[in-house]
Order: C-alpha cells, then structure tokens, then sequence
C-alpha cells in the first residue's frame, strides 16, 4: 500500500489551545483531566484502528484465497485485477487500510507528548505501545514489556 501523508484530523493546535486556555481559565486539576480525556480518546481510538485493521486484513486474505482459486488472481495484469468485479471489496479494503495507516501516523507523533494523568488512561497508553511492539519482529522485546506491564497491574492492586 503507499505510504502517503494526510494533515491531522481533529488535533488541535498549539495556539488554539493556548487561545481557549487564556479565555477560559482552567485549575491544574482540570488542566489534567482534558489533558487525559485527550489521551485516552487518541488510544481508544489507536486500538480501535487497531483491531480494524486486523479484521480487515483477515478478510483482505480470505478474498484474495478466493479469487487466486477461482480468478487466477495471480495470472492477471494489475488491470485485470482493478477491473475485475469481485475484487471491488478488496479495493475498498486497500482504500481503508491506507486511511488507517495515516491516522496511525498522525496518532503516533502526538501520542509521546500526551499525559497520562491517570491508572486507566496509562494502562491504555501502554496497551498502544503494546502493539507496536510485534512479537515475530521483536519477540524479546515484546516479551519483557508484557511481562512488565503484568508486574505493573500486579503492583496496582
């Protein structure tokens, strides 16, 4: 799929916030709770792209089995294959995935900068992390971060 770059939708900027912070003065304890209540949308709505996309990409397979057994999927020209009616699901799969793949950019280069003011929305932003760490690439490193992040719920109760 390409790897193409789309503006932030939804994030605010700097001076925007600033300006709505200057008008409407918020207490520290307040400041954090929109400040968490952000971070927790941006991974709810991470994980959410998360398992979309991993639904989609089941689905992605189990249409392309289809048409290599009944199309000759493999055998067609890559016009052929754009033409060909049934793989009109498959192209509206592609479509959706490249729209995920540049949400998770944009989610990715503001996530390190967003608090976590709280347990919940901490354990979520690990949860984030999480997935970004995929065992096949990275099994040690995926290994010792769920075991850490055991120890940590552990620690917690």
């Amino acid at each position: 799929m390409p790897d193409s770059k789309s503006p932030a939708s939804g994030a605010l900027s700097r001076r925007v916030v600033i300006g709505v912070a200057s008008a409407s003065p918020l207490t520290l304890s307040q400041e954090r709770l929109v400040s968490s209540n952000q971070t927790e949308k941006l991974c709810r709505a991470w994980l959410a792209n998360e398992e979309e996309a991993r639904r989609l990409v089941g689905l992605w397979g189990n249409l392309e089995t289809y048409l290599a057994t009944h199309h000759n999927w493999y055998e067609l020209s890559e016009e052929e294959q754009r033409i060909l009616p049934e793989a009109a699901e498959m192209h509206a799969i592609d479509a959706r995935l490249d729209v995920i793949q540049n949400e998770r950019e944009t989610f990715l280069s503001r996530l390190p900068a967003m608090p976590a003011e709280d347990r919940p929305t901490l354990m979520l932003k690990f949860r984030t992390v999480q997935t970004l760490l995929l065992p096949e690439e990275h099994p040690e490193a995926r290994a010792s971060f769920d075991s850490a992040l055991r120890d940590l719920v552990l620690l917690w109760r």
